[in-house]
C-alpha cells in the first residue's frame, strides 16, 4: 500500500502464534487495512473497547480469556 493512501476500516487480530499473526497481519495491511493485534483475551478486549475495530480475527484458542468469552462479550 502506498503511503498516501488512506487506510481500509481497521481490524483487531487476536493469535498467540507469532507465525500465524505475522501471515494474517502481512495479508491485511496489503490490502490496505489498518491492523491492531492482541496475543490474548484480556488485550484483546481492552483494545475492542478503546478502538472499535470494524472487525476482529479471533483465534478460539488463546491465553488469559477464551476467545469464546471474548466474542460473547
Amino acid at each position: 500500500m502506498p503511503a498516501h493512501a488512506p487506510a481500509k476500516d481497521t481490524v483487531l487480530i487476536v493469535e498467540d502464534e507469532p507465525d500465524v499473526l505475522d501471515r494474517l497481519r502481512l495479508h491485511l495491511r496489503k490490502e490496505g487495512f489498518a491492523v491492531l493485534e492482541a496475543v490474548d483475551g484480556v488485550q484483546a478486549l481492552k483494545i475492542a473497547r478503546a478502538k472499535l475495530p470494524a472487525a476482529i480475527v479471533l483465534d478460539l484458542m488463546i491465553p488469559e480469556v477464551r476467545g469464546e468469552d471474548v466474542c460473547r462479550q
